[in-house]
């Protein structure tokens, strides 16, 4: 059975429980698997459930839940924890937190060529986790890259562990994992799982990665017979600079015989370390001896492997049938090297303000899911969102591509990368590239015109809530929750500088003209001025009451502007100005949205004019000099049904128009001049976190919550 939905017995609804937890909105239903936001039964927690179809019959029903626990109690820093796993009325159901992350297929896109070094220090972390698993007698049967999340700070996190009855109860209607099979040992395959079946598709994930695809690619049945009997093709036919060294690895770690593969996982991935580490050498010094052969694996214990197995475990692999779980171990104490696991507690963002009060992060949850892999009871890393989505149009095994659409007889390009609520954009400065922000905690650099995914960076550890490019193009500067502005290479994403002068979150950034210098602004409620190559400080400005939103360096650099929760919007001089301001003086202070926090603000091109975005639904144009009102008041987003904040505000080169977006995804383009509507655009489905226009003046980049990027054209 491939079909994309199955009949089923219990239709839950948003309203509706399951079992002890109480669902707020149905995020997806995919295959034999719905996904929904639920509340723990402390009705504040929100958690990611997973209903699996179709209904347990009753002894399968007490395998699933007999089973089930033994997946909750693996506790390791590189493994997903499940938290729950119950049956409401038949339907079993797995419980889970929020993570924000990426697939290790996101990062590493297919087709694309790796060198060892880009994923090794992924393979480590992979492989400590299933030797914790194995020496727990725990199997994780599916292991690809689409089940292997990146999280904060690079962690590695294993996802989707198998449940044996969850397999068992699939197969009654000959439910075929596709994207599993060219992943699967051929003992899988016979229903002989064992631990060396998951070394098998950790070794078909990494001869992935170096040549470019999996060894084979045709029908189901055509991969399952060559993974039975045909030797993979030699990688280095395929990429030459592959290491004879490294392919003897992968090739013994793939051997058709478990046997004959390395003792253990972490046999295998060591293996591939010492390789790298002599390729190191050889690379670095022409009297480096020969490179040692590889060891040939023993199947018996060496320092460092799993413990023996029990003496009621065959000594050959088990039945895949017999379980996930291969031997009915006690539940294991965590190793003293392996911290506890996080708290069960509510990982989603919470309103930084008081709840009357329209947030970036009111809006942006960050909510990434938990889902159960093309029905076969293993958990799977899902794209969703609490806003209604622009649905992507995504191929089965491929990072969830750009698409273009048609919406509202306009044609829009729409980036689908992001896993939760977009926060930022900047276009480069000639206009070919965009990079987006977001509570994902990542940075995407892609294609403007055809929204190829360029890079992804990693560097910081909570929400990115800020994004700038540099006017000379080199460089990107991102804020974010972590408190740090990050100055990092536009091409490669390597970082070049950590700024930490902040004490909490950076809401704002923006670059000098010359690239030399950058101004944040940040909840600790400073506007800081520093410089983009050593970090050093120049200016602190503390005039604002409340957490700063949002900065812009005047074009000649004579001051930088802020907004605040405040309610003011003010300007600092960053040099001298006349007889009046010393560097460092407060400018002007504007006050004109009262007490409602400025959300955005934009220099006009030729620095005359600040415009202002705020919680009172209205943009508001201020005089660069003193800050005095430069009337009428943009009044388009005033609503009398709901409160509107507006967002995000920018203007285009000309000078002559500005676009705005509000919390209720509506997006105007006016006129400065009499401040008169010309376009609307509502692509986005939620707030607008961000507008900007393009260099050329053309298209506009609108971001918002419903974790899109959107660039289009403004006539």
């Amino acid at each position: 059975m491939d079909g994309k939905s199955n009949p089923t017995d219990n239709d839950y609804q948003k309203g509706q429980m399951i079992g002890r937890y109480n669902i707020v909105e149905k995020l997806q239903q995919e295959q034999l698997v719905d996904t929904f936001l639920g509340r723990g039964p402390d009705g504040t927690t929100l958690v990611m459930l997973k209903v699996l179809r179709p209904p347990l019959s009753g002894e399968l029903e007490k395998s699933f839940l007999m089973q089930a626990p033994a997946l909750m109690q693996l506790k390791h820093p590189n493994i997903l924890r499940l938290r729950d796993a119950a049956v409401d009325n038949h339907t079993p159901f797995l419980v889970s937190d929020y993570i924000s992350h990426l697939t290790l297929r996101q990062v590493f896109p297919q087709g694309s060529v790796q060198p060892l070094s880009a994923f090794l220090p992924y393979l480590r972390q992979a492989a400590s986790a299933l030797q914790y698993a194995h020496d727990r007698h725990v199997l994780h049967g599916d292991i690809r890259p689409d089940n292997m999340l990146l999280h904060n700070n690079n962690q590695i996190l294993l996802a989707n562990f198998t449940i044996e009855a969850i397999i068992q109860n699939r197969e009654r209607l000959n439910y075929k994992h596709v994207e599993s099979i060219a992943y699967s040992a051929p003992e899988k395959i016979q229903g002989k799982a064992g631990p060396a079946s998951d070394q098998y598709s950790l070794a078909i994930v990494v001869y992935e990665l170096l040549s470019g695809g999996v060894p084979f690619t045709k029908s189901y049945l055509e991969i399952a017979s060559q993974q039975l009997h045909t030797p993979p093709p030699s990688m280095r036919e395929k990429v030459p600079d592959i290491s004879s060294r490294v392919e003897k690895i992968v090739m013994t770690a793939l051997a058709k015989d478990p046997a004959k593969r390395f003792a253990n996982v972490q046999a295998f991935v060591n293996a591939l370390e010492q390789a790298q580490g002599l390729q190191l050498r050889d690379t670095t010094s022409p009297k480096t001896p020969p490179p040692p052969a590889v060891p040939q694996p023993k199947r018996q214990p060496v320092a460092n492997a799993p413990v023996a197995l029990p003496k009621d475990v065959p000594a050959q692999p088990l039945p895949y049938r017999q379980s996930t779980v291969y031997s009915p171990a006690p539940p294991a104490q965590l190793p003293p090297s392996v911290p506890p696991p996080p708290a069960f507690e509510n990982s989603p963002l919470a309103a930084r303000r008081d709840q009357n009060t329209f947030t970036r992060r009111a809006f942006a949850i960050g909510l990434v899911g938990l889902a159960v892999a093309g029905g076969v009871g293993s958990w799977y890393a899902l794209s969703q969102r609490l806003a209604k989505p622009v649905p992507p149009t995504v191929t089965p095994n491929e990072v969830p591509p750009a698409t273009q659409t048609t919406i509202n007889n306009k044609n829009a390009l729409i980036f689908t990368g992001h896993l939760a609520s977009v926060n930022a954009v900047t276009w480069s400065p000639d206009g070919r590239l965009i990079a987006s922000a977001s509570d994902d905690t990542f940075v995407q650099v892609f294609d403007a015109l055809s929204g190829k995914r360029k890079l992804i960076y990693t560097g910081h550890s909570k929400e990115v809530t800020a994004v700038a490019w540099s006017p000379n193009g080199k460089f990107i500067a991102s804020g974010s929750e972590d408190g740090t502005v990050q100055v990092w290479d536009a091409t490669n994403g390597n970082n070049l500088l950590t700024y930490k002068g902040h004490t909490d979150r950076v809401n704002g950034v923006s670059w000098s003209r010359d690239s030399r210098q950058i101004v944040s602004g940040s909840e600790d409620k400073t506007v800081q001025v520093w410089n983009a190559a050593n970090g050093a400080l120049i200016f602190t400005f503390k005039g604002h009451t409340s957490g700063v939103l949002c900065v812009g360096w005047q074009p000649n650099e004579t001051s930088v502007a802020s907004g605040s929760w405040d309610g003011t919007l003010r300007d600092w001089a960053t040099q001298q100005h006349g007889n009046h301001f010393n560097a460092g003086d407060q400018i002007f202070n504007y006050g004109g949205h009262g007490k409602n926090e400025v959300t955005s603000l934009a220099w006009s091109p030729n620095g005359k004019f600040i415009a202002s975005a705020g919680a009172d639904q209205t943009v508001q144009i201020s005089n660069g000099v003193d800050g005095t009102l430069r009337p009428p008041i943009f009044t388009g987003h005033l609503s009398k049904q709901h409160l509107n904040p507006v967002r995000s505000v920018s203007w285009s080169p000309d000078g002559n128009l500005l676009v705005s977006g509000d919390s209720f995804g509506t997006v105007y383009v006016w006129t400065f001049a009499g401040r008169k509507i010309i376009f609307t655009y509502q692509g986005q489905k939620g707030v607008v976190n961000a507008v900007e226009w393009s260099p050329d003046g053309r298209k506009v980049a609108s971001a918002g919550s419903d974790t899109t990027v959107q660039i289009w054209q403004p006539s």
